[in-house]
């Protein structure tokens, strides 16, 4: 399985936007508040298949995008996944983590009590972090 296109549009209610490299999309759980998932333009399965130029650059940019959400959304850590067991295609979750999170000193995953944020909270967190990422 790989990611549709199609949710890479401005038409997709959880796209935020794109920089340089990436397509960055609000993830649909936001038990951590600002959760995101970044996809790189240069569609490839996994991390080693990238060219080794290519490397560098695109970890720069999950990095800045992390340092930026974490700041935006006032988050005590970031954690950064890129597993590939589901979707065959390379991509981080970006996850602020809280100390009042409840998975708060263990992994995200599994989520206790996921949380679908309502329309105006959803629209919100998307405008917040394409405020931060227009300063990549």
């Amino acid at each position: 399985m790989k990611f549709e296109q199609t949710i890479f549009r401005d038409d997709n209610p959880w796209f935020i936007g794109e920089t340089r490299l990436s397509y960055l999309i609000l993830n649909f759980d936001q038990s951590y508040l600002g959760r995101s998932i970044l996809v790189p333009k240069n569609e490839t399965p996994d991390l080693e298949s990238l060219e080794e130029g290519a490397v560098g650059p695109l970890m720069l940019e999950v990095a800045q995008i992390g340092r930026h959400i974490k700041t935006e959304f006032k988050a005590d850590r970031m954690n950064y996944a890129s597993l590939g067991n589901v979707v065959a295609q390379l991509h981080w979750h970006l996850i602020p983590r809280y100390e009042d999170d409840l998975n708060w000193g263990a992994p995200p995953w599994p989520v206790r009590e996921p949380r679908t944020p309502s329309d105006a909270e959803r629209q919100s967190s998307i405008q917040r972090i394409r405020r931060v990422v227009a300063l990549i």
